[in-house]
Order: structure tokens, then C-alpha cells, then sequence
């Protein structure tokens, strides 16, 4: 098992031992809205230690699973590059202004941002 720490908009983090990022989103579900959940680290565990910078992944800001480069993906205003997936239900908005925009989020492959990387 893992132990991830699940980071919310608002209040204290809580950590949930579990076997991957989105059992322990499930888990957390019970007790807090899936909405609110800004970020999901891993504290200890399997992959809880970082790899040299070098070889380091870059991860989801949401669900921590480092991307692949045939990952599709969407930028959030505040959290830059994620999954698109992790983004779903999400208010779309244009990354400039902030304003709400109709129509889908636009995604990418990783590939084609991988040296724009967030962190």
C-alpha cells in the first residue's frame, strides 16, 4: 500500500493509504466532494521517492500520475498542464482571461508540451 495525501481547496489535507492515486481519490469521495480535491501526492510508498531530476516524470498536478507522452491533456488556469481526464466536470475558461467560454476544453497529446512542462 501507498500513502497519498489528498490536498482540498479548502481545510486540511487528509492521508489515505491505498494501492493507486484514484483508489485513494475514491476513498476520499465518501468523505469529501471529488470537486474539491486540488491535488494528490504521494508521502510514502511505492514511487514516493523521487527519481533523479533527470529521469523524473513529470506528474499530474491532480491525480500525481506522471504523464506519458501519448497522454491526452488540457491546460487548467490555475494548475496548468493535466490530464484531461482529471479535468472532466470541470468550468471551461479561456487561460488568459479567466472568463467562461462555451464548447469543450481543447487537449493535446503530451508529446507536443513535454519541454513546457509545470514544474
Amino acid at each position: 500500500m501507498t500513502l497519498f495525501r489528498i490536498h482540498f481547496d479548502q481545510g486540511e489535507p487528509i492521508d489515505i493509504e491505498a494501492a493507486t492515486p484514484a483508489a485513494a481519490q475514491a476513498a476520499v469521495q465518501k468523505q469529501r466532494p471529488a470537486g474539491c480535491i486540488k491535488k494528490i501526492k504521494r508521502v510514502k510508498g511505492e514511487g514516493a521517492m523521487p527519481a533523479p531530476a533527470e529521469e523524473q516524470p513529470h506528474p499530474c498536478p491532480i491525480c500525481a500520475e506522471p504523464f506519458k507522452p501519448d497522454d491526452l491533456c488540457a491546460s487548467d488556469v490555475e494548475m496548468g498542464i493535466c490530464h484531461a481526464a482529471c479535468l472532466e466536470g470541470s468550468p471551461v475558461v479561456d487561460l488568459d482571461t479567466g472568463e467562461p467560454v462555451d464548447g469543450p476544453a481543447t487537449t493535446y497529446t503530451y508529446r507536443s508540451v513535454e519541454g513546457q512542462a509545470n514544474g
